[in-house]
């Protein structure tokens, strides 16, 4: 088996050359021995290439994603509570795809879109 137009130049199939990954998280004391917990973090993914020729590859564009996170933890921390979003800015982003309309096959270009704003809620308990 071969595959057409494969050259050693071509970029790794979803391997971007660079990603940045920053966070942080304070803890707020509350009374009674309580906390409140709230974290944020942001990952930078550099563009990618979405399948193995360049032919049939989709260019996929770099991109921000960021993530939040409130945490009440209750006295003595055996239970808590977390709300969290996943994606807090909505942003689009491809994960796949591939040009079916270009090189040796035939047909239409098809994106893989990334997942949109997610809101959660979290219960926690240890024994």
């Amino acid at each position: 088996m071969t595959i057409p137009n494969l050259a050693l130049t071509d970029p790794l199939q979803q391997a971007p050359k660079y990603k940045i990954a920053l966070g942080g998280q304070y803890t707020q004391p509350l009374a009674g021995g309580a906390k409140l917990i709230g974290s944020l973090d942001a990952a930078w993914t550099d563009w990618q290439s979405s399948a193995v020729t360049e032919n049939d590859s989709i260019r996929m564009p770099a991109y921000t994603l960021v993530n939040g996170r409130l945490q009440y933890v209750m006295p003595g921390g055996h239970f808590s509570v977390a709300l969290y979003v996943q994606n807090l800015l909505d942003k689009y982003y491809l994960i796949g795809g591939a040009a079916f309309g270009h090189g040796y096959t035939v047909g239409n270009d098809e994106l893989i879109p990334g997942r949109p704003r997610e809101f959660g809620l979290t219960l926690r308990t240890d024994f």
